[in-house]
């Protein structure tokens, strides 16, 4: 069994869900300013309350690629409490594994990278292609290599 994890990098963009709470709380208050002082308040301390629970699970989550066998699969990991298989497929499917390039791809895209050199494993199963963008390290990338068919396109490491 080969694991790679990698922690996703903090952005603005995580807390959105977390704003959103509180304007929709905020928007709330303004609403009801005229009907009760004590009902807007409650508004607005339900939604900073919501906000504040949402950030954290948003903020410190990382991805985790997984060989087991000859299974590929990607986890999300939030607050190192809870695990979410986004992806898996059997190695035998890959037909393309190299460097992202930001090449428009063909079939279903998801993108699960967040380091630096991106990599795209393309699988095409029972006809349906996903191409698959993800940050692994090299020892990740050359046992990938190690399981897949001889016939994949393979990029130089």
């Amino acid at each position: 069994m080969k694991t790679c994890i990698v922690k996703r990098k903090f952005t603005p963009k995580a807390l959105f869900p977390s704003l959103l709470v509180l304007g929709i709380g905020f928007v709330g208050t303004l609403l009801l300013f005229k009907a009760s002082t004590l009902a807007s308040l409650l508004v607005l301390g339900v939604a900073a309350i919501a906000g504040a629970l949402m950030a954290p699970s948003f903020i410190f989550t990382e991805y985790e690629y997984n060989l087991e066998g000859e299974v590929f699969s990607i986890a999300l990991i939030r607050n190192k409490a809870s695990r979410k298989e986004l992806f898996s497929c059997d190695v035998a499917h890959l037909v393309v594994c190299e460097k992202f390039t930001g090449q428009p791809l063909g079939g279903i895209k998801l993108d699960y990278s967040e380091g630096a050199e991106p990599y795209c494993a393309v699988f095409n199963e029972e006809g349906k292609q996903a191409a698959i963008i993800f940050s692994p390290d090299d020892a990740f990338v050359r046992e990938l290599f190690l399981l897949a068919p001889s016939k994949v396109k393979r990029s130089i490491i």
